[in-house]
């Protein structure tokens, strides 16, 4: 009992740190999740398609109805350089770690994930 405490309290601050990751209200473009692949954001975004977790619709990438309310992505509104607005699906880090597993799930791997 006195070994697995000291791995507890030996891993408690790593579990921290990640629930806290995972907790943050920061989204990332999926230009930035497709890079850990090895991919261009365009097949990112087919592959993602392709396992049922995302579909286009008028020309924005929304998430398939059963993961929605899940916190994984929001849509975000931007400006071009013309200063005209556009919409944009963004990833939670909930949503990265989503992605991570689904992908896994099916042995698609990152070459690697920071």
């Amino acid at each position: 009992i006195e070994e697995k405490n000291k791995q507890i309290s030996e891993m408690q601050p790593k579990v921290e740190y990640l629930d806290s990751i995972v907790a943050s209200d920061k989204t990332m473009k999926v230009t930035e999740i497709a890079k850990y692949y090895g991919m261009s954001a365009r097949l990112f975004n087919s592959l993602l398609h392709e396992c049922g977790i995302q579909y286009k619709s008028c020309g924005l990438w929304n998430l398939y109805e059963k993961y929605q309310d899940k916190g994984y992505a929001l849509v975000v509104t931007g400006f071009n350089r013309f200063g005209e607005p556009y919409q944009s699906l963004e990833w939670t880090q909930k949503g990265k770690t989503f992605v991570y597993n689904e992908l896994a799930g099916r042995g698609i791997n990152p070459l690697s994930m920071n």
